[in-house]
């Protein structure tokens, strides 16, 4: 019904589209997912595919010693800040920082080979482990693994674009850098996104403060267990679909209220 009304309005079929539902499913993520047995996921991804021959059982076992793990999942790119994080984690590796960046990605092969060219180019190949895209239901317990997530989309193409990734990394109660874009959007959310308080959010080009922000969560466990405490606080409201259809309705619904007292007049 909203469908031809809105057309009636003028608006074009081509300009609408179904939203996919957001995979929010507090059963799957959730701080209680275990960690994720990564000798056990290198032996699967090597099995699979030629492209990771270096994910061996000695550097599974030298990530898990780590003092630090960061993790990311994302298509790699500029837009998602996959670069600009190298550059960061370059200046934590100079003060000596025992980490290691794990990375579920992939993309367009040049972009790809972008990418880890840059990581050896910038020595960072002992402290980033790339790897693909995981199936949904692991993705919880690879965010228990980490001790910190990033989230860095910005000057992404799509400016309505809300991604659920956030979300997602929130109901594990992870301590997560978001950039000052996807803050700014916070759709999810119905704005109880804090600074400091439940996330810590960056300007990813200035690539300064992205390491200094990193490097202060690393450095400040007490910072980082409140954002973890605090997690749970912004997702207990979290917008359920049916939520996020409903206010959209209302605009929609107002919108066409609005079209035909006009046109009465």
């Amino acid at each position: 019904q909203r469908h031809d009304q809105l057309i009636n309005l003028g608006i074009s079929p081509i300009s609408m589209y179904p939203a996919p539902q957001p995979a929010l499913d507090r059963t799957l993520f959730n701080k209680d997912a275990p960690k994720l047995d990564l000798i056990e996921l290198f032996d699967q991804i090597t099995l699979v595919s030629d492209n990771y021959k270096d994910l061996t059982p000695q550097r599974a076992k030298k990530i898990m010693k780590s003092r630090f793990i960061l993790g990311a999942y994302s298509k790699i790119g500029d837009a998602k800040g996959s670069f600009d994080l190298l550059y960061a984690l370059k200046m934590l590796k100079k003060e000596n920082i025992d980490f290691h960046l794990i990375m579920l990605g992939g993309g367009r092969k040049e972009v790809l080979n972008s990418f880890t060219n840059l990581i050896a180019s910038l020595d960072l190949k002992e402290n980033v482990t790339l790897l693909p895209f995981l199936p949904n239901w692991l993705i919880p317990s690879f965010i228990s693994l980490t001790d910190l997530m990033l989230f860095l989309e910005n000057n992404f193409d799509i400016r309505s674009h809300s991604p659920i990734i956030p979300a997602e990394i929130l109901l594990c109660q992870k301590s997560l850098i978001i950039s000052n874009e996807v803050y700014a959007k916070q759709s999810f959310f119905n704005n109880q996104l804090q600074d400091e308080k439940n996330v810590i959010t960056v300007n990813v080009k200035d690539h300064f403060s992205l390491y200094s922000k990193i490097k202060k969560i690393i450095e400040n466990p007490e910072l980082r267990k409140r954002l973890e405490s605090n997690a749970y606080l912004a997702t207990e409201n979290l917008a359920t679909q049916k939520e996020e259809l409903e206010s959209l309705y209302m605009i929609i619904d107002r919108a066409i209220e609005l079209y035909q007292i006009d046109q009465s007049r």
